[in-house]
């Protein structure tokens, strides 16, 4: 779980560099803000693999920019499975 936290720039609770794999299973991302870049919770760019699986991304936000709870840029493999 995480909560509450913040960026100056992009990911406000999470950010995956270019050619990284980030797996997130069964995970809490609230409240957190990307104060001037993407991805409130989670900004991925250029990343070789995102997988978010069954778990929730709620109040995140990006107010200078784009995705409140997720951004995802040129990242290779995207999936996101809740159920």
């Amino acid at each position: 779980t995480m909560h509450s936290n913040a960026a100056a720039d992009a990911g406000g609770a999470i950010y995956a560099a270019p050619g990284s794999a980030l797996t997130l299973q069964s995970s809490v991302l609230t409240n957190s803000t990307a104060l001037n870049g993407p991805g409130g919770g989670i900004a991925a760019t250029s990343c070789a693999a995102l997988v978010v699986w069954n778990s929730s991304l709620t109040g995140n936000a990006a107010p200078q920019s784009m995705g409140g709870a997720l951004h995802s840029d040129g990242c290779a493999r995207l999936v996101l499975h809740n159920g």
